[in-house]
């Protein structure tokens, strides 16, 4: 299931940061623990991997 990001949330995060089409495009399609890494003028497209361990401590309160 694809879940997209709301255009509404894209444009306000582009407020923030500057994003090119590209970055706008494709940031509506990440996944749960997908995201944009920023480093000065460095982008890159990343993926976080939690063990079980730090899954756990979210808790059971649900969410995304």
């Amino acid at each position: 299931m694809v879940k997209l990001l709301r255009k509404q949330a894209v444009d306000d995060l582009a407020q923030l940061i500057d994003l090119n089409e590209a970055e706008k495009n494709a940031i509506k399609y990440y996944n749960q623990g997908e995201g944009l890494f920023v480093c000065g003028n460095k982008r890159m497209q990343i993926k976080v991997i939690l063990t079980q361990e730090e899954l756990d401590s979210f808790g059971s309160g649900g969410g995304f």
